[in-house]
């Protein structure tokens, strides 16, 4: 089984619309849907908010559907001047931005399912690949991200996908945060990104859709880690 994992029901709707469902429930007052994708099982699941909501509903969801892989499909802002609106970005490691270790060093980077992520990068260039930060706030400041780029070496940053990355190692699943990245440019207003992430909600989604659908994700592909 494959669980895939969004912020927001918007940024799963391409999951949702290929679906051939045949469960319905809620966890903790979220939504999901169980069905299949081509030849593979799949949970859905949207509603994730902040690192905490990741962390827990993460670890029920495994604990409820013991899946082999898991996928966290939804925006980042970049943090690489290389990126474009649009982009999609595969996690190789993963790390909190916000916290230190006990020397005040950076946390140690927590990998993902790298030998998936090469493979899909191989078989469609236009995708990236690279380090995604997380935190409990969108790095809304120019001069901000610069800084996280520069003392991180990350492609992007988010609020969900290092704590997930987390989990899933603890419980030896791989994970693989798909994302599409918003623009490089200093947001006046919440209400401003929002519009702009909801232009490209369901880039991420869209992509994980088309490839579910033609191919089996066999326990090769999704190799526990």
């Amino acid at each position: 089984m494959i669980l895939i994992e969004s912020a927001f029901k918007d940024e799963l709707e391409p999951i949702f619309e290929q679906l051939v469902t045949f469960e319905h429930g809620k966890v903790f007052e979220r939504e999901y849907a169980r069905g299949v994708i081509g030849r593979n099982e799949i949970v859905a699941f949207s509603g994730i908010t902040g690192k905490v909501e990741t962390s827990f509903l993460t670890q029920k969801i495994i604990e409820l559907f013991h899946p082999v892989n898991i996928f966290f499909a939804s925006c980042a802002l970049p943090l690489s001047p290389d990126l474009k609106p649009g982009d999609i970005v595969l996690g190789e490691a993963y790390r909190e931005y916000d916290r230190l270790s006990a020397d005040d060093a950076p946390l140690p980077l927590i990998t993902g399912n790298i030998e998936f992520a090469y493979r899909l990068r191989n078989e469609y260039p236009h995708l990236k690949s690279g380090v995604i930060i997380s935190g409990d706030e969108i790095p809304m400041d120019a001069q901000k991200r610069q800084t996280l780029y520069l003392t991180h070496r990350a492609l992007a940053a988010d609020l969900d996908s290092a704590a997930a990355a987390i989990v899933c190692k603890m419980n030896g699943i791989g994970f693989l945060a798909v994302k599409t990245i918003l623009d490089q440019g200093d947001y006046p207003s919440r209400e401003a990104y929002e519009n702009r992430r909801r232009h490209y909600a369901a880039s991420s989604a869209q992509f994980l859709a088309s490839y579910i659908e033609k191919n089996f994700l066999s326990l090769a592909c999704a190799d526990r880690k």
